[in-house]
């Protein structure tokens, strides 16, 4: 409960202001920060932040008080208040002293509000407070690299500069899976506002890590998933799609974003290619996320970069010989399913069961009447062996073309036997309905045309009330 009161602290009033805090505690440049909140606004948060701080330090759970005061310090730190988080700082080192400590000393401070707090507004902080709290995160990379990725998050919208330097913290220091996605996610933000700043950042850390040696299998999964995703998700800017590596995922990396270029792509590739083929270093191998990758990445930089390509395809094929045929066999299955109509149509012809074989039709049909290449879909959908199915298919598709035409046609009185012949019910109204709106619209249809288009409309809703 206290946390989420500080969430309405922090989040809604302080939110629409919130920058990174670069100036000193106190300083002119801290305080034209939270000047820019309403007095009134300013005063309610600092007693309800005074309050909560009070109640946490309170608690004789350690860790939840830690967790708690740090948060908030966070918080602070991004609404500019840094003598705010500079004193909610120094209750977080009391709590750690021994005397703090003794009566639940079973219970270890959580680390990850703290580092998420330093990384903010560490170097605001005086030594005898920021040398304590850094002593928690100390060795624990995967913690201290957790409080820089939360912190680059929060200040992604407000401070893109800010972000940026703190993910290029991260870059010689090999990142878990999860936090590699972390950061792909926090590049998108990023892009939503500013694509080449964005995509420079991209390959600025990519390029260091590589040179550091700390790129895992994992990571060049995730952050390769920037650029390259799964066909369901091509149109997406941040769908993620998934291919089997033996008993774990990686990112499907099959197609190109749209909105990157071949150009994009090589140079990803060259800087991928050494790490991946031995002339790099790659931190933590897994030879099955690297069969995973390489076999992704070979047909790219056959296309794009030719000199990646041999040096790839070598590699798959060494690390063909040290992976299950189990995993190499559901790799292939999987990459060879394109999710689009051809690939639709060459697993219904390949399907080992009746009902395999209809599915994939239909969503082959699908796929068409979304392209709106409606007489295609008809005839896809006239090979479904299930009277029942097809009839009720083609009718859809029947009903998606008439609303196609309605949205984007004119010739009212041409259209209206059309949908007239439509089954009644909910699908043929809603068609009489966006027939009736451009009635209201128009100035030249019969007006006998509108009052029949009308009480066929009211008929057709009263027989879909009682389906």
């Amino acid at each position: 409960m206290l946390v989420a009161a500080a969430e309405v602290c922090y989040g809604q009033v302080h939110g629409p202001h919130s920058i990174a805090v670069t100036g000193a505690p106190g300083s002119a440049e801290t305080k034209d920060v939270s000047q820019k909140r309403h007095p009134v606004c300013r005063e309610a948060s600092g007693v309800i932040t005074g309050r909560i701080a009070a109640r946490l330090s309170e608690f004789r759970d350690t860790d939840y008080k830690i967790r708690g005061l740090s948060d908030l310090a966070a918080r602070a730190c991004l609404a500019g208040e840094g003598n705010v988080a500079l004193s909610l700082l120094e209750r977080v080192v009391k709590s750690l002293a021994p005397e703090g400590l003794e009566d639940n000393a079973h219970s270890a401070p959580a680390p990850e509000g703290i580092a998420t707090a330093l990384a903010l507004c560490g170097t605001l902080l005086p030594a005898e407070i920021e040398e304590p709290l850094r002593s928690l995160t100390s060795g624990e990379t995967s913690i201290s690299a957790r409080g820089a990725l939360r912190a680059a998050l929060s200040t992604a919208s407000s401070d893109p500069a800010r972000a940026a330097d703190l993910l290029m913290q991260l870059a010689e220091q090999p990142l878990s899976k999860k936090d590699a996605a972390f950061l792909r996610t926090i590049l998108f933000r990023l892009r939503a506002a500013s694509p080449d700043e964005a995509d420079a950042l991209f390959f600025r850390f990519l390029q260091r890590s590589a040179a550091a040696g700390a790129l895992t299998p994992h990571a060049l999964s995730e952050l390769a998933a920037y650029l390259l995703t799964s066909p369901r998700n091509r149109m997406s800017k941040d769908g993620i799609g998934r291919v089997p590596a033996g008993g774990e995922t990686i990112s499907n990396l099959t197609v190109t974003r749209v909105g990157f270029d071949d150009q994009y792509l090589a140079r990803f590739l060259r800087i991928a290619t050494p790490v991946l083929t031995g002339s790099g270093r790659l931190a933590h191998r897994n030879a099955e996320v690297e069969f995973g990758l390489v076999t992704q990445l070979a047909p790219h930089a056959q296309r794009v970069c030719p000199e990646c390509w041999g040096p790839l395809a070598a590699a798959e094929e060494a690390l063909r010989a040290t992976v299950s045929p189990a995993a190499v066999l559901s790799l292939k299955r999987v990459l060879a399913h394109r999710a689009d109509v051809e690939g639709f149509l060459e697993r219904a012809e390949d399907a080992q069961s009746v009902e395999e074989r209809e599915r994939f039709l239909v969503l082959a049909a699908r796929a068409l009447v979304r392209a709106r290449r409606f007489a295609q879909a008809r005839k896809v959908a006239g090979r479904l062996d299930d009277a029942g199915i097809r009839r009720q298919f083609l009718g859809l598709i029947d009903f998606f073309e008439l609303a196609d035409e309605i949205r984007q046609g004119d010739a009212i009185e041409e259209l209206l036997p059309r949908v007239a012949g439509l089954p009644r019910g909910a699908k043929r109204a809603l068609l009489e309905l966006s027939l009736l709106a451009k009635v209201v619209a128009a100035d030249n249809v019969d007006e006998l045309a509108g009052d029949s288009l009308l009480r066929a409309f009211d008929e057709d809703i009263g027989a879909a009330a009682g389906e």
